[in-house]
């Protein structure tokens, strides 16, 4: 009766969860290089040995270290396999195991065969039965990876504490054992693991990330029904369109999650970041498309709307992303008052560039904005601060803009190329400050530094490499 039950729920679970366990291999796939499944030896009935199947949640070579045991902190769990383990979704290919007869869906759990030496007499017990995909040990040790990872030494915790107190459990579940009490543990396993995995200070410690889930959960509708109304060229009517919304409210949160499009820094959003988003809305256009064909969601839907959906989300959570970056740097720009050094930087190339990038949010420092020899230069806007004119021009900028210094971000060709535009810092009558990026390639100054300090403390830390000093 037990193998029969097995047998049906089993199959069952792999028909229901088939397409969500195809989705977890392409994600798995696309965050990190190795095969989606990991093959673990584990001890099975009457100790034969089996080859017991997980989704892969560690880096390829994770093996190479030698250890048994993971916490939560253990730094060859990948992110996406961080999420995959909590909620433990990577047992689901177990489910295999259990077609194949190595595993029941309800027994002891199956151990490394390097643990099972240990109280012989005990596991003589255990491994009476078949082990199992959720057992008394899921329920009542559900948080074993916290633990683990509090322990100075955790295989030496895990033998010594943990393993005695669950070989005691899985033990009275042994003696104990039959169908009904096996529909119960399986209940209490899958509630624990959905409501745990949930947990309420978790949610809490991830308020930011759960409103920015729905906003990009309405950005997503939103691209949704403009796709449909750029095709129709009207607004469709909500039968037409609601089978998609369903599909879309249901899968995007989950798509957003896995493929890790919360991890990426609202602060520092870049072009990396644009590019992610692009895979993910990718894929939520093909998982829109591959629902829409298997439960027949729309008949006739037009193809048109499949491309343009996920070309106008990505093109509307990137404007958002955009938006959010620009009000933290304004709000982190308040620091822009009279009182602060007003600097300009001389060169508008990359140095210049990563120099402004560095001085941008330093406390007491505003940059006016850039001077550059090159006059095509003259006007242009880099990071949104504009060349404002050319090294002769910096005697009207201090009149103009109450500038305190100039930091020079180029790297001059040769000594008498530096001379020169310190000479027009002190016509200008503003103190001049050498990024240590200009002294990449620049040749032997001989006697021509000085170590006269800067009066403003503030900027003598761009000088860092040259003790904070200027040259």
């Amino acid at each position: 009766m037990k193998r029969l039950f097995d047998v049906v729920l089993s199959s069952l679970g792999l028909v229901l969860a088939g397409p969500f366990m195809l989705m977890i291999a392409g994600l798995i796939k696309i965050e990190s290089p190795g095969p989606v499944f990991y093959r673990c030896t584990r001890v099975g009935k009457g100790s034969r040995l089996f080859g017991m199947l997980k989704f892969r949640t560690m880096v390829n070579n994770a093996d190479s270290v030698g250890c048994s045991l993971c916490s939560n902190h253990d730094v060859r769990v990948t992110p996406f396999g961080a999420l995959l383990r909590r909620t433990k979704l990577n047992e689901l290919p177990q489910l295999i195991n259990v077609l194949l007869g190595d595993m029941s869906l309800v027994g002891p759990r199956p151990e490394d065969p390097k643990f099972v030496k240990y109280y012989a007499e005990l596991w003589e017990i255990v491994l009476s039965v078949e082990p199992g995909i959720v057992g008394p040990n899921q329920i009542s040790n559900r948080n074993e990876d916290e633990l683990l990872g509090a322990a100075e030494d955790p295989e030496e915790y895990y033998i010594h504490s943990l393993l005695p107190e669950k070989l005691k459990r899985d033990i009275e579940y042994v003696r104990t054992r039959g169908l009904a009490k096996d529909l119960r543990i399986l209940y209490q396993g899958v509630y624990v693991t959905v409501f745990k995995a949930l947990r309420l200070d978790m949610l809490r410690s991830r308020v930011r990330v759960m409103q920015l889930l729905c906003l990009d959960l309405i950005i997503s509708v939103t691209a949704y029904i403009l796709a449909n109304m750029l095709r129709h060229e009207t607004l469709p009517m909500i039968h037409q369109i609601s089978g998609g919304i369903a599909v879309i409210m249901i899968s995007n949160p989950v798509i957003f999650v896995l493929m890790g499009l919360y991890r990426c820094s609202l602060r520092f959003f870049s072009v990396p970041d644009l590019l992610l988003m692009g895979k993910i809305c990718l894929l939520s256009g093909g998982w829109l498309v591959t629902c829409n064909y298997l439960l027949m969601l729309v008949p006739g839907h037009s193809r048109m709307v499949y491309i343009l959906y996920p070309v106008i989300m990505v093109l509307l959570l990137g404007a958002s992303r955009v938006v959010i970056r620009s009000t933290i740097e304004r709000r982190e720009c308040t620091n822009r008052e009279s009182l602060s050094n007003r600097v300009i930087i001389y060169g508008a190339g990359r140095l210049g560039m990563e120099t402004y990038k560095h001085l941008q949010f330093q406390p007491g420092i505003a940059v006016i904005g850039f001077v550059d020899d090159d006059a095509r230069m003259k006007g242009k806007s880099i990071l949104g601060t504009t060349v404002l004119g050319s090294g002769n021009d910096l005697p009207q900028l201090k009149i103009l803009y109450g500038v305190d210094g100039v930091v020079i971000a180029f790297r001059p060709p040769s000594p008498e190329t530096l001379r020169d535009v310190r000479q027009k810092c002190a016509r200008a009558a503003v103190t001049d400050f050498l990024s240590p990026a200009a002294l990449w390639k620049l040749p032997d100054m001989g006697n021509f530094a000085t170590a006269s300090e800067s009066p403003h403390p503030k900027l003598r830390s761009v000088a860092g490499g040259s003790g904070g000093r200027d040259i």
